[in-house]
This record gives C-alpha cells, sequence and structure tokens, in this order.
C-alpha cells in the first residue's frame, strides 16, 4: 500500500521543481528588462536633476508656494528624465551644424587642458568614435578562441595597429560579458587569429544581453577551409 505514496512523491517533487524552472525562465527576463530600465532611468535622472534644481530654486513657486506633489520624488525623477531628454537631444541638435561642431571642438580644447579629467575624456571619446566608425582590414564582429582555443568568444574591434617588432597586424578587442555587456575583458591579439563573422553589431549585442537565446541559425565558428 505504501508504493503508490512512495511514487506520487518523486513525480510531485519533479513537478514542483519544474514548477520553479519554467518561473524562473518567465522572470529573468523581465528581471533584465528592468534592470536595464532602471540604469536608464537612474543615468537619465542623475544627468536631469541639476537642472530641474536649478529652475526649482529660481521658479517664483518656490518659497512656499510649491504644489505638493512637486515634492514627491517620483515626480522630481520623471521630470529630470525628460529634461536629460531634451539636453541630449539639443546637444545632437547644436553637434549636427558647423557652428555647433566647432563649439563641441572648443570645448573638447578647454577639458584637454584639465590635468586626470582630459585622460578621461579622451578615452571615452575614442571609445565612442572607435565603435561608430568601422576598423580598417577587418570586421566589427569577430569571434576569438577565448577562454580555450576550443572556444569562441563575440568580441568588438575597437583599433587595428601593427607590432613595433614583428610588424605583425593586431587588433584590440573588446570581449563584453553576458548578460551585461558593460564588464568584460580587453584583448589584445593578431588579426589572423580573429574569425570574421557577417554579424552586425546590434545583432551581436542582441546575443549578448539574451545570453545566445537570439543567435542567428547559421555562426561562422571557424576559418573557411
Amino acid at each position: 500500500m505504501n508504493e503508490p505514496a512512495a511514487a506520487r512523491k518523486p513525480a510531485s517533487s519533479r513537478g514542483l521543481q519544474g514548477k520553479i524552472i519554467l518561473g524562473l525562465l518567465t522572470i529573468l527576463p523581465l528581471a533584465v528588462v528592468w534592470w536595464v530600465l532602471s540604469f536608464l532611468v537612474g543615468f537619465l535622472s542623475w544627468l536631469g536633476r541639476p537642472m530641474v534644481d536649478a529652475i526649482f530654486r529660481i521658479s517664483p513657486l518656490q518659497g512656499g508656494h510649491m504644489p505638493s506633489w512637486l515634492n514627491d520624488e517620483t515626480v522630481l525623477t520623471a521630470i529630470a528624465v525628460v529634461v536629460a531628454l531634451w539636453i541630449i537631444y539639443i546637444v545632437g541638435a547644436i553637434a549636427s551644424n558647423v557652428i555647433g561642431a566647432r563649439l563641441i571642438r572648443w570645448l573638447g580644447q578647454l577639458i584637454d587642458r584639465i590635468p586626470l579629467v582630459r585622460q578621461v575624456y579622451g578615452a571615452v571619446q575614442k571609445l565612442v568614435q572607435s565603435l561608430s566608425n568601422k576598423p580598417d582590414g577587418v570586421e566589427r564582429v569577430v569571434l576569438l578562441p577565448f577562454p580555450t582555443p576550443e572556444m569562441r568568444a563575440i568580441g568588438f574591434v575597437t583599433k587595428t595597429f601593427t607590432d613595433a617588432a614583428s610588424g605583425q597586424e593586431l587588433a584590440a578587442v573588446y570581449m563584453p560579458t553576458a548578460v551585461n555587456p558593460t564588464c568584460g575583458y580587453l584583448e589584445i591579439i593578431p588579426i589572423d587569429k580573429c574569425v570574421e563573422t557577417d554579424l552586425t553589431a546590434d545583432q551581436a549585442m542582441n546575443m549578448i544581453l539574451s545570453g545566445g537565446a537570439t543567435a542567428p541559425d547559421t555562426v561562422r565558428f571557424g576559418r573557411p577551409i
């Protein structure tokens, strides 16, 4: 009489485990989207909040006439995000014309005179420029033999240069980690070790963010024979 109960217990345990795994697989994409949105909202709020505070300080509403809902932190964050988006749009509009481009170059030259700040500003500026321009002699998205020769990791070529001793062509490749591409590795590797792919930068980034779930049906894993 105990055999049916004993048989039902493992089945019930498997059913519980399956539902937990299914629940995790359902929640995980939502959690990643929430994390990305939280990061973007936090960054935009950080960018726009000083402007919002300055506007409120000079506003006639200041001094006891401020509506109570304007003191709500959620409302202030939303206003800061909108202000930050407007700032980004205005900067883009200014940078798209000749006078604005000259002004930005002048600002860059001014920052270049400030110790320490110029190193950070210059490094970030060069990174943005390298990601927006296709490198010479190699595709943007490549596969590297990492962490073992039998495995491949997605990388983005940021610059190509030459070995001073041997004259060999080298590439600086940034390899973001899944599912957080803001962390990763910088590898300097011979160009002939990089496996070129037909993946676009957007496709490669989607693969990284999804942990490979959005990979295309075919990927060039090795060099053509």
